[in-house]
């Protein structure tokens, strides 16, 4: 199709908006019409007053922006409103948010769901960030006063995106155990390092059953069951190390490596001995101060348990069912509850 070219000096309007230095300009070829050969702009541009230049006061610098809380491409609503909660928390060594997109990034929509109404109900204090590989990442919380209100904190150690993820549900899980066992009963009234799975006789009574069904009990047993899941799950990532596609293990294992601490916890730690990688070890399930501090086999349990169930990566609590029915039957019926959306949580921070 040809072109159709436009007159502007017919157009309406173009006499009114003409510049007449610049069109005498142009009507002399850019000769410049004062005979010296340089286009005559009606002014003396060496004579321009440019504006000085601007001096950096560290007085007046832009404090950081508040983060965009826009939803991204295919992002649901319920994570934005866990990120707006989230974002409320004092976050120290990393730029603000790191948390809520880590978090964001692994859980499922009726994760995202519970966790908001569960944030609204009890916001979380803190979380500080530490990238000393010798010191783990952990939940703390400790009474500001007298009793309560009681700060929250976690602490989350710097590291790759899909483990930081994997973590952020973890400790995630440990916050909740505990805030939950604050509903169930006040810690004026009992011990307050006591979490929900040391104070719910029903999770108690799950873990006890899991470890009878098990045989942990015998040490025979108990070793033959720890061989079961080293073939599953450890067994073929170094078959294809064998193979020469030298593979980290423990980046390999990081989506099993709840039903790994979870066997940590029914063993007492025999797993860690292996050297395989999860678990906390015997000295941490030594249960040589349950009575102060409250069971931390139950505790790690529980977190796993939350880890898994609220994966956005569903084969996770599929991997939990098989190994674990009594715990994961128990989980879920305690979220039939809690993460029924009519479900209102009691504020107890």
């Amino acid at each position: 199709m040809p072109r159709k070219c436009i007159n502007l000096e017919s157009q309406p309007g173009f006499q009114e908006i003409y510049a007449p230095n610049m069109q005498r300009a142009i009507d002399e070829g850019l000769s410049g019409y004062s005979g010296t050969g340089v286009v005559d702009w009606g002014y003396n541009q060496d004579e321009v007053v440019k504006p000085p230049p601007r001096i950096k006061d560290e007085r007046t610098k832009p404090r950081r922006k508040r983060k965009d809380f826009s939803r991204t491409i295919n992002e649901s609503w319920q994570a934005n409103r866990v990120r707006r909660l989230l974002f409320e928390a004092e976050e120290t060594g990393n730029p603000k948010g790191i948390f809520s997109e880590a978090i964001i990034s692994g859980l499922s929509n009726k994760g995202l769901d519970f966790l908001a109404r569960f944030l609204e109900a009890n916001p979380l204090n803190s979380i500080e960030w530490h990238g000393n590989k010798k010191k783990s990442s952990s939940f703390n919380r400790k009474s500001q006063g007298s009793g309560r209100p009681y700060k929250t904190t976690l602490i989350m150690m710097r590291g790759g995106k899909k483990f930081i993820s994997l973590t952020a549900r973890h400790e995630t899980g440990h916050f909740i155990d505990y805030i939950l066992g604050l509903m169930l009963s006040s810690a004026d009234s009992r011990n307050p390092n006591y979490f929900f799975s040391d104070l719910s006789p029903s999770f108690g009574k799950a873990f006890q059953n899991e470890f009878d069904r098990l045989g942990l009990g015998n040490k025979k047993t108990r070793k033959e069951f720890i061989d079961s899941i080293v073939e599953d799950l450890v067994a073929p990532v170094q078959k294809l190390n064998e193979q020469g596609l030298d593979l980290d293990i423990n980046e390999v294992l990081d989506e099993a490596s709840g039903v790994m601490d979870i066997v940590d916890a029914l063993t007492g730690g025999a797993w860690s001995l292996r050297g395989h990688g999860g678990g906390h070890g015997t000295k941490y399930y030594s249960l040589k101060d349950q009575l102060a501090q409250g069971n931390p086999r139950f505790h790690e349990t529980f977190a796993n348990l939350f880890e898994a169930w609220s994966s956005k990566d569903r084969k996770s609590w599929q991997r939990m069912k098989k190994y674990f029915p009594e715990l994961t039957k128990e989980f879920d019926k305690m979220m039939d509850v809690y993460a029924d959306p009519s479900t209102i949580f009691k504020k107890v921070t």
